[in-house]
């Protein structure tokens, strides 16, 4: 009884394999069967008639394998454009998905979204547009997005492993509650983002731009902020700041909250960085 369902399951698999052979989702291997089907039906029909002579079957051979070369060569150029062609248009319908759930607050929108993100960093796309989106309580790692645009998005309670934002844009962003870990920001803007009660642990502030940025009681462990801007930041409660971690930073100006004991070791010792930035 066994064997005779696994032969069952084997043919009606190898059916479904010959029919997305020939499907429209394949247009590559369709076209191989049936060039394929033409090399071996035309001698055989010729052969059968008795059409040529010796002489005349050797050349048909001789000119099967010159174009089997040639199917080959154009095969895989046609393969190569078509799985480009595809990928544009993939990335074009989904990008077109994502401004259909942007400004949508609601679990089904992030489940969306997230959906789309992972899709596209499946097709290596690092730049996106994730203006005003909703991904509340989504988890993500090793996720790259190079130059991309989160503003106003909202990711609070959002779980970040390994994420690598560089040189991206989050304009009033909400991080309320978000766990970053070992996660990049280098050189990104980050002007009146909301970091108020999140974990930070490892996290490269490195070049960023932290404007108006409120840390107020948020997890600060290791965060690097070399070179980093932030002019009226607030530090306000800010669990496991340290000096040598503001030491680092490109400007202080007008920071709020930062403990008494570091602020006056840092006006010791890097009063400049309390000096207003001339850009």
């Amino acid at each position: 009884m066994k064997s005779s369902v696994n032969k069952w399951y084997s043919v009606n698999f190898i059916i479904k394999k010959i029919r997305w052979g020939f499907s429209a989702e394949n247009p590559i291997s369709t076209w191989l069967w049936v060039l394929l089907g033409a090399i071996i039906l035309i001698p055989l029909v010729s052969l059968s008639l008795r059409i040529y002579d010796k002489e005349g079957i050797e050349n048909i051979l001789i000119e099967a394998h010159g174009m089997l070369f040639d199917i080959i060569v154009l095969g895989i150029i046609f393969g190569i454009v078509n799985r480009k062609t595809r990928r544009i248009q993939d990335i074009k319908r989904y990008k077109e998905e994502l401004d259909d759930y942007r400004g949508w607050d609601d679990k089904e929108a992030r489940f969306r979204i997230v959906g789309i993100i992972k899709r596209l960093a499946k097709v290596n796309v690092k730049k996106i547009d994730l203006i005003k989106c909703y991904l509340e309580g989504a988890e993500f790692t090793y996720l790259k997005l190079h130059k991309s645009d989160l503003s106003e998005a909202n990711l609070s309670n959002t779980y970040f492993w390994y994420a690598d934002f560089t040189k991206s844009r989050f304009i009033l962003t909400n991080f309320h509650k978000t766990h970053i870990n070992e996660s990049l920001f280098c050189e990104a803007n980050l002007h009146c983002v909301d970091f108020t009660e999140a974990v930070l642990l490892n996290t490269n502030f490195m070049k960023a731009n932290l404007v108006d940025v409120n840390f107020t009681n948020a997890n600060l462990n290791n965060a690097d902020f070399a070179e980093a801007n932030c002019t009226k930041a607030n530090f306000t409660g800010a669990r496991y700041l340290s000096y040598e971690q503001l030491s680092l930073a490109k400007c202080l100006y007008e920071c709020k909250g930062i403990p008494i004991k570091i602020e006056k070791k840092l006006r010791e010792t890097h009063l400049h960085l309390f000096d207003k930035l001339i850009i």
